[in-house]
């Protein structure tokens, strides 16, 4: 079922509000009449759809948390083979959120926690595929694989969304595919 326009546009006018107060100030020093006033609603919409700003905020990072979800893999395929396809989506995903990763940026533990519950089967079946470590090797060394790669992947975004930089999505997919195979698939 599709949702309302209005309540789509109502939705995107709040979380663009509150992205232009976080740019100004501390989270803890939005208010609710600010944010509704910055979002051209009433308070009484904004209480239709939130309790409080941390409910605001539990639900962006909560929405965050499950996109991250959706594209943080490891850049490999089925048959083990390095995919560019898949840092590509990870960065797209990046650009289309990056005002949101900048006002949630003190989250990546929460994110790095969800990239180990959710990847560590995947990053084990890597580790086995090349051969190099057996399955209870794997399992303890896949939690360390995947921090080592999110904090790679989490500096490198930041300096590429956050600093200038002349670097193509080409370039940025090339450089974490580079630093994933020398890291892992140097002999």
């Amino acid at each position: 079922m599709a949702m309302d326009k209005r309540v789509t546009k109502t939705n995107d006018a709040i979380l663009d509000a509150f992205i232009v107060l976080a740019r100004t100030r501390p989270l803890n020093k939005i208010t609710i009449t600010a944010l509704a006033q910055a979002a051209g609603i009433s308070r009484k919409t904004f209480y239709n759809r939130y309790s409080s700003i941390d409910q605001l905020i539990f639900s962006l990072r909560k929405y965050m948390v499950e996109k991250f979800k959706d594209v943080f893999i490891p850049p490999v395929d089925e048959n083990g083979e390095l995919n560019n396809d898949y840092i590509k989506e990870f960065l797209n995903f990046a650009r289309d959120n990056h005002e949101l990763i900048s006002i949630l940026k003190d989250d990546s533990d929460e994110f790095l926690h969800v990239a180990i519950a959710e990847r560590k089967t995947d990053f084990t079946e890597f580790l086995i595929s090349t051969g190099r470590f057996d399955k209870d090797t794997s399992l303890t060394i896949a939690p360390w694989l995947i921090t080592v790669y999110f904090k790679e992947l989490e500096y490198l975004i930041n300096q590429w969304l956050f600093t200038d930089n002349n670097l193509s999505d080409t370039d940025m997919t090339n450089l974490i595919i580079f630093l994933f195979k020398s890291s892992i698939k140097a002999e």
